[in-house]
């Protein structure tokens, strides 16, 4: 009995080749990173209790989508969020320059000006009045478990704290930073982000799975040595600093903070 041999072209051959290739997996793309950093700034000191949660950000690369829960929005108010701390670094003769006063730093939510919709963001006017000068806006946790989290924070120098003339320059700057480790609150701060124009947006990193990434971190001293702990923290924030070069003149800022993540 004579077989007979399909053809390669015949309609059933071409049917089980279609059905192979869609049974295939699917390949992903692996997004990027349009952040850089350097540089480093001062650290600070403490005070209102909440937070809040909203809808989500993603992440990650080789096709796997990484999901970040924006807990900070700033919708529709500033969520808890004021002035934690003001400091300061040394003058040239290495004596105190004169923190901020808080009560002189205004913080308020406002519309029309958040991170890509248009909508609502917190807004910051900080009266600096001399290079080396920190001010950190943030809100108190309940001691919460953030170990291993990536914070990021989206923010803006709208304007002032140095002239046009002087922003590419004379850079200032922010930085996430975090307080744990229960009543001792210790002090850790991620990656410094210089801010080299006004009016863009740019996003702050904490990476508190990876402490060599961070710009500074409380130790203590060998008598009283420190321990900072991710699974108690009890502020977080983001801190703006005035540039560091002691001829810079300074002048009032405007900046904004929205969509912070973790």
């Amino acid at each position: 009995m004579t077989r007979l041999h399909p053809s390669p072209t015949s309609p059933a051959v071409l049917a089980l080749i279609v059905a192979s290739l869609s049974a295939l997996p699917a390949c992903g793309s692996k997004g990027g990173d349009d952040d850089s950093a350097g540089g480093m700034g001062g650290t600070g000191g403490s005070g209102a209790m909440g937070g809040s949660s909203g809808s989500s950000a993603s992440g990650g690369g080789g096709g796997m989508m990484m999901a970040r829960s924006v807990v900070f929005p700033f919708d529709s108010d500033e969520q808890s969020w004021s002035v934690q701390y003001t400091s300061s670094g040394k003058d040239a003769a290495l004596k105190d320059i004169p923190a901020i006063d808080t009560t002189a730093v205004t913080v308020q939510w406002t519309t029309g000006k958040g991170d890509g919709d248009m909508g609502g963001a917190l807004e910051a006017k900080i009266p600096y009045a001399s290079p080396r000068q920190y001010v950190g806006l943030g809100i108190h946790l309940s001691f919460e478990d953030l170990t291993d989290k990536l914070i990021t924070a989206r923010v803006k120098l709208e304007s002032g704290i140095v002239s046009d003339a002087d922003i590419a320059s004379k850079t200032p700057g922010a930085k996430i930073y975090v307080k744990a480790s229960g009543d001792e609150y210790v002090y850790a701060a991620g990656v410094y982000q210089s801010f080299t124009s006004f009016g863009n947006w740019t996003t702050l990193k904490m990476d508190l799975k990876d402490p060599t990434s961070w710009s500074y971190v409380d130790k203590g001293t060998t008598d009283a040595p420190k321990t900072f702990d991710p699974s108690m923290v009890g502020e977080l924030g983001v801190q703006f600093d005035s540039p560091d070069d002691l001829t810079t003149a300074v002048i009032e800022g405007s900046v904004l903070i929205d969509n912070v993540t973790y």
